[in-house]
């Protein structure tokens, strides 16, 4: 008898401790997924307030975020410079900071454009200036070697005259 005591307290502690190391088990993976859960959930919460604290709606929040702007102080110095997600994602992806863009997009210029003359070692106001007076990047740099200013190059070029290019090489 005192056998099947021994017995059946065994399996008592042996049943007591499956069904603890089951219900330890539920809890480490619930606590697995519901702290990541958590964590996430309090930092969109953050993330959110800093959305609606530069006076955007939850819907302008969303669309700054889907063409890949998450940063709220970046996505305010686009819309400062007057750009929509979209136009702001194109200048982004050019490598154009908003601060840099904004001369160029106001000037009437697309990306391409802006970093050819930019190239060239134009800015945004002199490239629309060389522009303006109908040069492109290529004979506006040749004027401007020269010293020569877009109304004058514009004048000249009516006249027919070309800036002369000075080739070392052929010394």
């Amino acid at each position: 008898m005192t056998q099947g005591r021994i017995i059946s307290r065994e399996k008592g502690i042996s049943s007591f401790s499956v069904r603890h190391a089951r219900a330890l088990t539920f809890a480490c993976l619930a606590i697995s997924f519901l702290a990541p859960y958590v964590a996430v959930s309090l930092y969109q919460k953050y993330v959110d307030r800093e959305w609606a604290r530069s006076g955007m709606s939850g819907y302008e929040v969303s669309e700054w975020r889907r063409v890949g702007i998450r940063d709220v102080d970046e996505e305010v110095r686009w819309r400062n410079g007057a750009f929509k997600p979209g136009l702001a994602n194109i200048w982004r992806s050019e490598g154009f900071t908003p601060e840099v863009a904004e001369p160029w997009e106001k000037g009437g210029f697309h990306t391409g454009e802006a970093r050819i003359w930019g190239k060239h070692g134009f800015t945004a106001q002199e490239a629309r200036e060389w522009r303006d007076n109908g040069f492109y990047y290529s004979e506006a740099d040749e004027w401007k070697r020269k010293g020569v200013a877009p109304g004058e190059a514009a004048a000249k070029k009516k006249k027919g005259e070309r800036p002369k290019i000075v080739d070392s090489s052929f010394r």
